[in-house]
């Protein structure tokens, strides 16, 4: 936070071109992501299968998440760990 507050733009530059997944909230270009439709807005996710299949069970949970608008419960949620364990 603390470098972010005294030299904002090159944090913003450094960060340009990424985007985050909805579930398992990893950080990835652009480029290396899929794209699912939902409520007629486009998500972005992460290639890993596991974050679109988590997503699809509960996915007012994860974008309420990202708008800070629900108490973070950990990755997936309270119901599973990484990776469906």
């Amino acid at each position: 936070m603390e470098l972010f507050i005294t030299n904002p733009e090159s944090c913003l530059i450094e960060t340009s071109g990424l985007t985050v997944c909805p579930v398992c909230l990893a950080e990835k270009p652009v480029n290396a992501t899929v794209t699912m439709d939902f409520n007629g807005k486009p998500v972005v996710f992460c290639r890993c299968p596991h974050c679109l299949n988590e997503f699809n069970k509960d996915p007012h949970y994860f974008i309420a998440r990202l708008a800070w608008q629900t108490n973070y419960v950990g990755v997936f949620g309270e119901r599973i760990s990484c990776c469906g364990k």
